[in-house]
């Protein structure tokens, strides 16, 4: 899983995204759920984010997926476990969270998707992890934007 540095993001979507996320943190470290409201903030970006929970197993589990963040990768993961999916490339990049979820900064890198049909699109993606809430799961907020290779 290619990691970048969020000042190399090529995607001007992700870059609003940064800078929203940046906006809501505010000074914070670590950011939390409560402090963002996507639909409501930044709804024509809302669509191209996934929101990501790891349980108290170290499971991860896809909450919600964006219409247009399916769209990109071709299929909605919503409710499915990732250590479950089995899809190459991006099975990988499923079982490389624990990289996302161990740190608060926002993170950035981009992936290839692995099917023949879609082998031409590039992936690149934005996560912020948020501070745990009493009672409840990690979260982390991803934001994706395809990129032509």
């Amino acid at each position: 899983m290619p990691m970048n540095p969020i000042t190399e993001i090529r995607s001007s979507r992700l870059r609003e995204f940064v800078a929203y996320l940046e906006s809501k943190r505010d000074g914070k470290n670590p950011l939390n759920r409560s402090d963002v409201d996507p639909i409501i903030d930044i709804p024509r970006l809302a669509s191209y984010t996934m929101l990501v929970e790891r349980t108290a197993n170290g499971r991860h589990r896809i909450r919600l997926v964006g219409t247009k963040a399916a769209a990109i990768i071709g299929r909605d993961y919503t409710g499915h476990w990732m250590d479950e999916l089995g899809m190459g490339a991006v099975a990988d990049w499923f079982g490389e969270m624990e990289m996302v979820f161990a740190t608060h900064e926002i993170v950035a890198g981009h992936i290839q998707l692995p099917w023949n049909e879609r082998a031409h699109i590039t992936i690149e993606w934005v996560a912020q992890k948020f501070g745990p809430m009493a009672g409840m799961n990690d979260t982390t907020f991803i934001a994706f934007d395809r990129i032509e290779t």
